[in-house]
């Protein structure tokens, strides 16, 4: 588990809200996911939870687990949600940029237990209208200029290679 998906559950738990959702890469763009969302129980209607677990148990085929979530649970606690977001915080209601800033490109719901995905990061910057508004403009444009430098200092050999046969 990231410390950044840990600083999340911490925000959320404090909320008091329902419902926790988080979006960490540009294609988490739907309503809910499957592997990041969570429902604080002690403030949720038991019934409720147990009607939609029997749903996504009913049909364990692929997939079917978002449809339940986002035609059942999601319309029903979106009211009382907290949804940690740093790409589409403007899609969704109740988005909140994560409480720490994303290292060596690692994000909330990859699936690194499986070996193929275990390399996967994210290599894009999130909006700045999807981060803390205390991370400041300095600190984001060095870190763009550090690898911008490190990408043209240590290009990849292939790059080397290519501008030597043109």
């Amino acid at each position: 588990m990231l410390d950044r998906e840990v600083a999340a559950v911490h925000e959320f738990l404090k909320s008091g809200k329902m419902l926790h959702i988080m979006r960490d890469t540009s294609s988490h763009g739907v309503p809910i996911l499957g592997g990041t969302y969570g429902v604080n129980q002690a403030a949720c209607d038991r019934s409720l939870l147990n009607r939609i677990r029997g749903q996504v148990l009913a049909k364990p085929k692929k997939s079917y687990d978002q449809s339940v979530l986002r035609t059942y649970l999601y319309p029903k606690l979106v009211h009382s949600s907290i949804a940690h977001d740093s790409f589409t915080c403007q899609k969704f209601p109740s988005s909140v940029p994560f409480p720490t800033q994303r290292k060596d490109g690692k994000f909330v719901g990859n699936r690194r237990y499986r070996s193929e995905f275990s390399e996967d990061t994210v290599k894009i910057e999130c909006p700045v209208k999807c981060r803390p508004p205390n991370q400041s403009r300095l600190e984001i444009l060095l870190k763009i200029f550090i690898r911008s430098f490190l990408y043209w200092f240590y290009k990849p050999v292939e790059v080397l290679l290519e501008e030597q046969t043109n």
